[in-house]
Order: structure tokens, then C-alpha cells, then sequence
């Protein structure tokens, strides 16, 4: 930090606007090291050294020193987007019982590749684990548990138009064709003698269908129902319009179940180890208590409906569900990572938390999604909410990161923030908080950051902190603050310090201070916003200033009033300059033509025209002294083209004309200020008002030039 040494000559401190540490030998640095010793006395012996004092192209984009590195908004993570499951094809078994079959009442020997029926009335078949090939039709009621081959291509087992088959062993490669109609019933595992087949502990054994190029195929009207049922090792499930009921349903190691009809689970819907694939078509129906996808590459791709009257949980890293459709449950967790994409015709409802807590975890929503409370935790970094996500409670964000796409909305009743956290909205974005938001930032930089061209919205009944005096919000970009209830703005341990209450860069607006903002229509994405004054034209950011200026005369509290000379400045070839007020009673001339000695150009001048050490007082003009007149437009006089803040400070001169000589009122970074750049909605002063009594936050500026770019309001 610079430090000013006031140095005596004479018995004058010596310094000037421009060179403070150098010794003061004319006239003129005399005048100046006098004003800037009262201007620290005034601001408390302390400036940011970052500060331009308005000037700037960017005055306020200085980042503060607490605001870390960090990466870049996440990018869009990759989700199997495009149906990889694909459909197994129906066989070409017959419905009944085909003409040429052998009954196995007659025929006790087989052959390989023979087909073969059982019915109500016999349900034996003679070792047919020793013939590869078989074909079994089942007709009537029909109670099997006996082994089948397992070599080749297996057994296929049909069961006819209206029958049942109660299964009570599964061997590897078996293959089972339900006709309409008909009933797979596998609810209890069953000795050789039809008892019922229980372990050391005293549960049922489930029924698991196993290998790669066996299948079961369900016909239109078809059920198969069970307790425990296992599909395993790349065994395929075509449901065409049947209806599957189990207490519980596992989907294992490559198993691929394809659901064109419904899917009924009485506890636990599982997809689990390497590669299972679950996917239900539009209109058609899975309803389970909980759904778990557990390890690697598991995956639910949703185009019907999927409800789950329990927890919704995502194991592993690379578990994924994809919906395009309504997806329901009681709660869903990704604590475990996992990918989560609703699709853009998709619709997630769940009544309870939505739990995102994991690095490795991927969700994105691009339809609609509505839940009970909202977690962002444990650096969950990848999170996208394209379209609308509606929070019926609490939306807590804690060391994590979150995206609002452009012309997207977040609805909830109350924000929790907490820790090292970042809230990215995009262009025309709303976050829209019933209730308060409460931040627990502290120390750290992070916080929300319009990331669009366009002002993104984050509108809220109140925002405030949790009571710690640290570090408590940062916001970035284009970013409207939609609230009359703001916790105030203070520094700890100033100047010392620098951890204000609150930091904002100068696109942020705040409706508390009296900003406003374009509309924002509500749209099936976004609720929209509406502000309370919204602008009669769009707005342009930056394309006008007032120049304030002091003029070295100043030096005690209530002398530091910035109304000697007041500039009203709009951008343009030429810039439009507009003097509204002339505070001084000493000479000031604009761009170094005594012509355009303000109070000549307002018509009061005193004295003759020569300006010299014997020029009179002049009065002062529109500040509750002296006359009042109207303003007068420099626009043609001065003919000067101003595109940005730093050109008006450079291309619009300021002198006064103090102790025999004109001296230029200059604001250097960091350097007691001769002039300031606010706002032209900046309320001039009226004579002796002081600039720090009638405006609290210009004390505050003065010490952080990231403090705020409308200070005044």
C-alpha cells in the first residue's frame, strides 16, 4: 500500500494530484499538496490504490484480492443421449401347440432339435438336459422344475395362447416364448419333489435367467409374475405388450430388458454391475417402490412413464438415466455420482430431496423437474438446468457449482449458500426465491456470475447473512438484484482489509438502490420477471456520466461539496457535454480556452474579460447560492467525440485558475481526487454539503474501489 508522507516546506505540505511524494516549489504545487493533505484528513488517510475514481473503462473489474483462480463454468457433460439399447426381434413360435410336435406322454426318448409339447394332463419330461436344441410347448396349467441343456443354443420353452407355466428351476440358455395370453409364473424356486427351494437362512431362492443369446419374449396380453427374478450374463427381456409383476426385479451384468407393456415391482427395481439396460417405450408404464442403478455403465432410458414411490438412487460414477419422458420418486440421489439428463420433453417429479453430492456426478435438466428440496454438496461441479426446475422447499448450494442456462428458471421457496460455491446465469435467466436467501460465503470470492450478453435475474424476498462479520456475496456480470431487502454493506477491520459485506462488479444492478431492468417474459422455461419501473427505452450500459469536480479550494469537511463545476456527459461524435452547475467562485475553464470560462459561459462573469490576479470573485451558479440559470449546451461549443470513460476524462480539461496560474484539476489512480465519474441520477450537492455526509458509501469507495459502481444510490 502507498503511503503519503506529508513533507513541510515552508510550512506547507507538499504533494500534488498527480506527483505526491515529489517537494512542491511553484505556486501551483503549493495550492495542490494543500488540497490533497485535506483531502486524506477528509477520507481518513487512506485510498484504494486501485482507485480510478470513475475514470476508467472499467473501473470496477479490478478483482479483489480474496476472489481465487478457479476453472471455467463446466461444460456440457456427454449422456447416451440417442437410444443404445436396441430392440430384440420377435421369433416366429407358434401360438399353439404346432402340428408334427411330440407329446411327451409318447415319447419318452428325444432327439436333438425335436419339438415337444407337456400339458395339463402330463408335465414330465424324461432328462431333457441331455438334448441340445429341445423345443417345449406348454399347453394348458402346466407345473415344470426339471433341468434343461444348457449347451449350444439351449432350450426354448413356448407357452401357448392362455396357458401358464409354473417354472420352479431356470437353467442357463433358457429361452421362454409367452403366446397372448399366457403366464410365466416363477414365484417360488422348487426342489426336484415340488417343495419349495429355501437357504441355510430360510429365503426363497429367486429365479435367475442367465446367458447371452437366450431371451424371454412376452407377447400382447402375456404376464409373467414372481417374487425375487433375476435377468443375468447378457440375457434380453422383450416385453411387447404383456405385463411383468415381482416383489423385486434385477437387471444384472449386460442383462437388457426392452418394456413395450408394463412393469410392476413391489420393493426394489435394480440394474447393477456392468452394462444392464433398462428402457421403457412412450405410453408404457414402470412402477417400482425404490429404483437403484448400481456400477458401471448402468442405464434407464425413459420414454414412458417410471415411478418410483421410494428413492431413486445413482451408485456409481458412470450409472445413468436418460428421460424423455415423466420419471416420479420420493427422493433422488446422485451422492454416489451418476448422470442425469431430463430430456427436453422429460418431466421429473420428486416429492422429496434431490441430493447432488458427488464430484464425479453429471445432471442436467433440459425439461421440467420438480422436487422437495434441492442439494448442490461436496463439489459437485457439473450441474445444468436448461429449462425450469421448481424447488418446493430449499435450495442449498455448499462447496458446488451450479448453471442456469439462457431464458431458464429456478423457482424455490428459500437458498441456502454456503462455502466455496458459484451460481452461473445465463442471458435472460431468472432465479426466482419465494422467501430469503442466505449466504454463508465467507472470505472467498465465489458467488453468482452472469455469464450472458443479456441481465439474468435473481429476484428474492429478502438476502442476508448469516451474522458473521466475513466475506458474504460476490456477484459478476450482468446480473439484476430483484430485492428491497438487502443486508447492508460495511467492511471488517477497514482499511486495513479488504473484506467488504458485499462485492459486485459495475454491470450488477440492484433494485434496493433504484435500478432497473428490461422484462423478462415468462415462457414453459422461464417464470419470467416483471419489474416494478421498468425502463421506457432498452438500456445501454455506460454510455453517459456526470463529471464532478472540486476545485482545489477545499479544505475542511464541509468545503468537499464536488459542485465547482458539474459536466453532464452522453458518448458520441461529438459527445453531448451539458454544464449544469458551476459551484466556484474561482476562474474554471474547459479545455484551455479562457472562452470557456464556465461562469462566462453561464452569463454571470464578473470583472473583465482578462483573468489575471486581479479577476474578482465570480458567483456561484445553480447550487442554492447565487443565481439560478438554466443549463447550457457545450455539445457544438467544445465539438469533441468521447466514446468511453477514459476519453472523457482525458479530452475534457479542467483548470482552475489559483495563485497567478491555471492548474488542471486532475484525478490520479489511487491519488487524492480533483474530480469523480457518477451517474448522471448522482444528486449534485448543494454549497457546503458535504460529499461523505450526504452520502455514507462514498467513505467506503474511497477505501475499495470494488466497492460499487452507483455508491451514491
Amino acid at each position: 500500500m502507498k503511503k503519503y508522507l506529508m513533507m513541510a516546506v515552508a510550512g506547507l505540505a507538499i504533494a500534488s494530484c498527480s506527483k505526491m511524494d515529489d517537494y512542491a516549489t511553484s505556486p501551483a504545487e503549493i495550492a495542490q499538496a494543500k488540497y490533497n493533505q485535506a483531502f486524506l484528513k477528509y477520507v481518513g488517510g487512506y485510498i484504494d490504490p486501485n482507485q480510478t475514481w470513475g475514470f476508467s473503462d472499467d473501473a470496477y473489474s479490478n478483482a479483489p484480492a480474496f476472489e481465487f483462480t478457479r476453472a471455467a463454468m463446466p461444460a456440457t457433460p456427454n449422456f447416451r443421449d440417442t437410444n443404445p439399447i436396441t430392440k430384440p426381434t420377435m421369433p416366429s413360435y407358434s401360438n399353439t401347440v404346432p402340428t408334427g410336435a411330440k407329446y411327451a406322454r409318447d415319447h419318452q426318448n428325444y432327439n436333438n432339435g425335436d419339438i415337444i409339447y407337456i400339458n395339463t394332463d402330463y408335465q414330465q419330461l424324461n432328462n431333457p438336459q441331455n438334448y441340445s436344441d429341445l423345443t417345449i410347448y406348454v399347453d394348458g396349467n402346466v407345473t415344470y422344475n426339471g433341468q434343461t441343456n444348457q449347451n449350444g443354443n439351449g432350450t426354448t420353452i413356448c407357452v401357448t395362447e392362455g396357458s401358464t407355466l409354473k417354472l420352479g428351476s431356470v437353467s442357463e440358455r433358457l429361452t421362454v416364448y409367452l403366446a397372448p395370453n399366457a403366464t410365466l409364473d416363477v414365484t417360488q424356486a422348487l426342489n426336484w419333489d415340488g417343495t419349495p427351494a429355501i437357504d441355510w437362512q430360510g429365503n426363497p431362492y429367486p429365479l435367475t435367467f442367465t446367458k447371452e443369446n437366450a431371451a424371454l419374449y412376452m407377447s400382447e396380453g402375456s404376464k409373467v409374475k414372481g417374487t425375487n427374478i433375476y435377468f443375468k450374463d447378457g440375457y434380453t427381456v422383450l416385453n411387447d405388450g404383456g405385463s411383468i409383476e415381482a416383489n423385486n426385479l434385477t437387471l444384472d451384468q449386460k442383462a437388457t430388458l426392452w418394456n413395450e407393456g408394463s412393469i410392476k415391482v413391489a420393493n426394489a427395481l435394480t440394474l447393477m454391475n456392468t452394462s444392464p439396460a433398462l428402457y421403457n417405450k412412450e405410453g408404457k408404464t414402470i412402477e417400482t417402490v425404490n429404483l437403484d442403478l448400481i456400477n458401471n455403465d448402468a442405464l434407464l432410458f425413459n420414454e414412458g412413464t417410471v415411478k418410483a414411490t421410494g428413492n431413486i438412487v445413482l451408485h456409481n460414477t458412470t450409472a445413468e438415466i436418460v428421460n424423455y419422458g415423466t420419471l416420479s420418486g420420493a427422493s433422488f440421489s446422485s451422492a454416489a455420482g451418476g448422470k442425469m439428463h431430463n430430456e427436453g420433453t422429460g418431466t421429473v417429479n420428486i416429492t422429496g430431496k434431490t441430493d447432488l453430492t458427488n464430484s464425479n456426478s453429471s445432471w442436467m435438466n433440459d425439461g421440467h423437474w420438480t422436487c422437495g428440496s434441492f442439494d448442490v454438496d461436496n463439489y459437485s461441479n457439473t450441474n445444468i438446468n436448461n429449462c425450469y426446475l421448481t424447488v418446493n422447499g430449499q435450495f442449498h448450494l455448499n462447496r458446488g457449482t451450479f448453471v442456469l442456462g439462457a431464458e431458464s428458471g429456478v423457482v424455490c421457496n428459500s437458498f441456502a449458500w454456503e462455502d466455496t460455491s458459484d451460481f452461473y446465469l445465463g442471458s435472460k435467466s431468472v432465479l426466482k426465491i419465494n422467501g430469503d436467501l442466505v449466504t454463508n460465503n465467507a472470505n472467498s470470492g465465489y458467488g453468482f456470475r452472469g455469464n450472458g450478453n443479456d441481465y439474468a435475474v435473481i429476484e428474492a424476498a429478502s438476502i442476508k447473512h448469516n451474522g458473521n462479520e466475513q466475506f458474504r456475496m460476490s456477484y459478476y456480470g450482468k446480473l439484476y438484484i430483484a430485492t428491497d431487502n438487502h443486508f447492508e454493506q460495511w467492511y471488517k477491520d477497514a482499511p486495513n482489509t479488504n473484506q467488504p459485506a458485499y462485492w459486485y462488479q459495475s454491470t450488477v444492478k440492484f433494485k434496493f438502490n433504484g435500478d432497473t431492468t428490461n422484462p423478462i417474459p415468462s415462457t414453459n422455461c422461464n417464470p419470467g420477471y416483471t419489474p416494478s419501473n421498468p425502463p421506457s427505452t432498452p438500456q445501454t450500459d455506460n454510455n453517459s456520466i456526470r463529471i464532478v469536480a472540486e476545485d482545489l479550494s477545499a479544505a475542511g469537511d464541509t468545503d468537499f461539496d464536488f459542485n465547482d463545476v458539474v459536466l453532464d456527459v452522453t458518448f458520441g461524435n461529438p459527445a453531448t457535454v451539458i454544464l449544469t452547475h458551476a459551484g466556484g467562485t474561482l476562474p474554471l475553464r474547459i479545455n484551455g480556452n479562457d472562452a470557456n470560462e464556465v461562469h462566462k459561459l453561464f452569463g454571470v462573469w464578473q470583472g473583465d474579460d482578462a483573468i489575471n490576479e486581479n479577476t474578482p470573485l465570480q458567483q456561484m451558479v445553480n447550487t442554492g447560492k447565487g443565481p439560478n440559470k438554466p443549463s447550457v449546451n457545450l455539445t457544438n461549443v467544445l465539438n469533441v467525440s468521447i466514446s468511453s470513460r477514459s476519453e472523457a476524462d482525458s479530452r475534457l480539461k479542467l483548470e482552475v485558475y489559483k495563485n497567478g496560474s491555471w492548474i488542471e484539476m486532475t484525478s490520479p489512480k489511487g491519488e487524492p481526487a480533483c474530480k469523480l465519474a457518477v451517474g448522471q441520477d448522482f444528486k449534485v450537492l448543494g454549497e457546503r454539503q458535504s460529499i461523505k455526509g450526504t452520502y455514507p458509501n462514498f467513505l467506503e469507495w474511497v477505501k475499495n474501489s470494488t466497492f460499487s459502481s452507483q455508491w451514491w444510490k
